[in-house]
């Protein structure tokens, strides 16, 4: 499938108290939302701008992405507005604290009242909340609007902050139209640093369970839009013998092979819009287009690869990740056995092997000697 990679949105983390613990109030007033913002009216997407992540159509091919979940995930930068888990130290609607919060039926977000009440998705419009940010300080977040997706597990959300001397502001950013860009939470956090082990990794939060809002444009959100919902499940089938395989490890190997993370560590190693041909082992995405076999990737970064992606420099930018390759992850260069049969991305090699240990996506684009042919979407060739 194609996937283009743009500048992501600011991904947003909400903790989620554990069942039964209170989300204490903060003395943060109340305030109700502009009454354009409350109306669950879609954003307009955003296709065009050097901005957007997106998915031309399913099972075809993708522009590749960068940006994790905010503003620049494509190789950029991950969180745009720097929100470090987005704790909430108080969340109220009209004033009235919000309890045990949960996400249901995907990305519905569920919460009790101080009074005991049961709140809807519905009811979060307006809803505003203490965000702590990276350096300690606090921001207010508030809830402006809610819509349903065609897909009845898909609400988009606009969200907004309020700098201290500053109006509200889309914290996702604006379309090319001026229209706030919409959110999806995630349940988990991601370390967005690059360059160091664990960066780009999904980490849970068994004591202190934490969601993430997910920009639209962003690799998160683009991965659940692909099919990879990391609160679902899709059948493998080998003989007569059928397993529910748990799409989260494949929505963080989605993530890894849409910003050519080959050594898992964050570090992005491609340019937006660069076009690639992505396919899974669980066969929700199928191989269609005529690119050259590039990796197999894990949830850890690549596991093997055959050539390198293009990153806007020609063959000197492939010698640059090549020697990052050789540097951090030597295991991972070029190989002509990559993609064999006897690959774990194939069912009978992979059956009894778990997940997270399992090359669970494959993706081909356009080779080295090819890149001054290849060109980028939207973009003059070289």
């Amino acid at each position: 499938m194609m996937n283009t990679t743009t500048r992501c949105l600011s991904a947003l983390l909400i903790s989620l108290p554990l069942c039964g613990a209170c989300v204490q109030e903060v003395g943060v007033a109340a305030e109700p939302p502009d009454t354009a913002r409350a109306e669950s009216t879609p954003p307009s997407a955003d296709f065009g701008s050097d901005d957007s992540a997106y998915l031309m159509r399913p099972n075809g091919v993708s522009w590749n992405g960068l940006k994790i979940n905010g503003l620049k995930i494509n190789g950029l930068k991950i969180n745009g507005l720097k929100i470090n888990g987005l704790k909430i130290n108080g969340t109220t609607l009209s004033g009235i604290a919000l309890d045990d919060f949960a996400i249901i039926d995907g990305t519905a977000l569920s919460a009790t009242t101080e009074y005991g009440a049961q709140a809807g998705w519905q009811d979060f419009i307006g809803a505003t909340m203490i965000a702590v940010t990276e350096d300690g300080a606090e921001v207010a977040m508030r809830i402006d609007a809610i819509t349903p997706r065609q897909d009845p597990e898909l609400l988009d959300y606009v969200i907004s902050y309020k700098p201290e001397d500053g109006p509200w502001t889309p914290a996702c950013g604006t379309d090319e139209d001026g229209e706030p860009i919409a959110a999806i939470p995630l349940a988990g956090v991601w370390n967005y640093e690059e360059g160091v082990p664990g960066g780009g990794s999904y980490i849970e939060q068994p004591d202190v369970p934490m969601f993430t809002f997910a920009c639209e444009t962003s690799v998160l959100e683009k991965c659940v839009t692909a099919g990879y919902k990391p609160w679902g499940f899709a059948e493998e089938t080998k003989g007569n013998k059928t397993k529910m395989r748990s799409l989260r490890p494949l929505h963080q190997a989605c993530t890894r092979m849409m910003r050519a993370d080959y050594c898992g560590d964050g570090m992005p190693h491609t340019m937006e819009h660069t076009l690639i041909d992505m396919w899974d082992a669980l066969g929700i995405e199928e191989e269609e287009q005529s690119f050259e076999l590039e990796a197999e990737w894990t949830v850890n970064g690549a596991s093997c690869t055959r050539h390198v992606r293009y990153t806007g420099m020609g063959e000197a930018g492939a010698l640059d990740t090549l020697n990052y390759i050789a540097a951090h992850c030597p295991s991972v260069l070029p190989s002509a056995s990559c993609g064999s049969q006897g690959s774990t991305f194939n069912t009978s090699p992979g059956w009894k092997k778990p997940l997270d240990q399992r090359s669970l996506f494959r993706n081909s684009s356009c080779a080295p000697p090819e890149f001054p042919n290849c060109g980028v979407a939207g973009m003059p060739e070289e």
